[in-house]
């Protein structure tokens, strides 16, 4: 109806990484995208991408994920960095665990493989 909220879909979101970029200017898409999003702030949104997001600085134009109690993005960003992969998985699952992220993943059909154990070191153990 007129008075419902709209509904922006980014589908291929992942074109929109480049907000935060060191050292140079964010791409117009990714400012476009963060454009949209501010001018229509009761707008619920879906990031749509089936390319992973493997590094923080390509989430900084999902600004309706949040800071996560932090006070910006770029602390977060910070934050996270700083505690390594682990930290950035963590965060990935949580935002499974909660629907604001979906993936996909390929059909493994067909396909063969062979499981082996393997001795881990110490080192190794305390990272994971």
């Amino acid at each position: 109806g007129h008075d419902s909220d709209p509904l922006i879909i980014f589908d291929e979101c992942h074109k929109a990484k480049n907000m935060l970029i060191s050292g140079g200017k964010p791409s117009r898409t990714a400012l476009a995208v963060v454009a949209l999003q501010k001018s229509i702030p009761g707008a619920k949104v879906i990031y749509c991408s089936a390319t992973g997001a493997s590094q923080m600085q390509n989430l900084g134009y999902m600004s309706r994920l949040g800071t996560f109690g932090f006070g910006s993005f770029t602390e977060f960003q910070s934050t996270i960095e700083h505690a390594g992969m682990g930290a950035m998985e963590m965060f990935s699952m949580g935002l499974k665990a909660t629907g604001a992220y979906c993936c996909r993943s390929l059909s493994y059909k067909g396909a063969q493989f062979e499981l082996k154990s393997v001795d881990l070191s110490e080192g190794f153990k305390r990272v994971y």
